[in-house]
Order: structure tokens, then sequence, then C-alpha cells
């Protein structure tokens, strides 16, 4: 990646040494309905603030054979994220993202400088696009129970979190967390949403006719008395 090229020259050229900082990687827990899509967020924090010029990243998935259905990285993932106030970059243009299967690698070519501090509750370094796909003869309720971990892949140039000497932070790969994404049985159809809704309504307006008649009937008793 570009970046191994940019870490090369730096240590070529002798610049400062990173920071004295330990990133963590988090992707958090999430949850998306079987067979279907959605997203898994990976979330940066740090114990010493830091200028981040840009990043490598490796993920992978992971499942048990018992799982009823197949996650895969979708082929064309939306990006709109870069646009999201807690990205780590900004929007600036310079994201690459390449899913393949079980594994996505991706990059960032901002060298925006983003200052990102102990205090802060950390940003979000990427939003990973994921497609839950079942078998023939297999339904979502089948596969609601499918777990799938997604993890970072340290090691070698292919993880790193670059300062503004473009030098790797260290990266606490003991505190840092994979992530479950758990397959949930599928949403009601809208049509049947809207029918429990009008039922519901019907109800009411049943009821509230019911305790009308009934104040009615009593007003006319008392009168006549």
């Amino acid at each position: 990646m570009t970046y191994k090229i940019l870490l090369g020259l730096a240590v070529f050229c002798g610049l400062p040494a990173s920071l004295s900082a330990d990133i963590i990687i988090e992707v958090r827990n999430s949850a998306i309905a079987a067979g279907g899509e959605g997203f898994v967020d990976v979330w940066l924090t740090t114990d010493t603030d830091v200028l981040i010029s840009g990043f490598d990243f490796e993920f992978e998935i992971d499942g048990p054979l018992t799982n009823k259905g197949t996650l895969t990285f979708k082929p064309s993932p939306d990006t709109s994220y870069v646009d999201d106030p807690d990205y780590l970059l900004g929007n600036t243009g310079g994201l690459l993202l390449t899913p393949s299967g079980l594994s996505v690698t991706g990059s960032d070519l901002g060298l925006a400088n983003v200052s990102l501090t102990a205090a802060s509750a950390g940003a979000l370094l990427a939003r990973l696009h994921v497609l839950h796909e079942l078998p023939s003869g297999v339904t979502a309720a089948d596969a609601a129970a499918d777990q799938f971990t997604i993890a970072a892949i340290f090691g070698g140039a292919g993880f790193q979190i670059l300062d503004d000497n473009i030098q790797p932070i260290t990266i606490d790969t003991a505190a840092s967390q994979s992530g479950t994404l758990t397959m949930l049985s599928s949403v009601p159809e809208p049509g049947a949403t809207v029918t429990v809704v009008l039922a519901v309504a019907m109800l009411i307006y049943r009821r509230r006719q019911l305790q009308r008649a009934g104040r009615t009937v009593t007003d006319g008793h008392n009168s006549s008395r």
C-alpha cells in the first residue's frame, strides 16, 4: 500500500520516532436481520494525545460451522460514513476500501494530521459493510442464532495507525477488542405492521364509543329522577 512506501521514506529520511502512545482498536458488537445487510463500527481510543495522519487496516470474519448462513464483506460497500463527524480523518477523499469475501483491507491517504486525545470518547476508524446470505431452504428464523466475529489482523505493515511524522503508533493488541455480529429474525412485513396498527386503532375507537354510550345512559338515568 501507499503508506508502506511513505513509511519507508520516513525511516530513510530520519524523521523523529513515533510518540509514546498506545492506540486501542475496538470492533463494536452489532446485530442485523438474518439474510440482510448492515454495518459494524470500528473505533480508536488512545492513552496519550496524538496527531494522526493516516492508517492501513485489515479485518476478517470468522464464525462457527454451526451457523446456518454465511457472512461476507459486501463487494460494493457503502462508504458514506466518511461524512460522519465521528470519522477519524474526515472526508479527505483518500479512503480506499477493498472487500474480499471474509476479509477487507483499507487505508486513508488523507494525511490530515487529526488530533486524537486521551480525554475524548475516541474516533470512528471504519464502518464495515457486511452481507448475510442464506442457502436454499434456510429461513431467516433458522439463522436467527448465527453469530460471527469481526477481528483486526495485526502484524507487519498491514495494520498501522500513523502519526504526523508518518511513523506507526503503538497499537495495544492485548487491550484491543474484536466484535460479535448477531443475526436477528426478520422484522415484520410492512403490511403486517399496518394491519396491527389498524386493529389497535379500531379497538381504541370502539372502546371510546362504549365509554361515551355508557355516559349517555347514565346521564339520561340521572335526568329522569
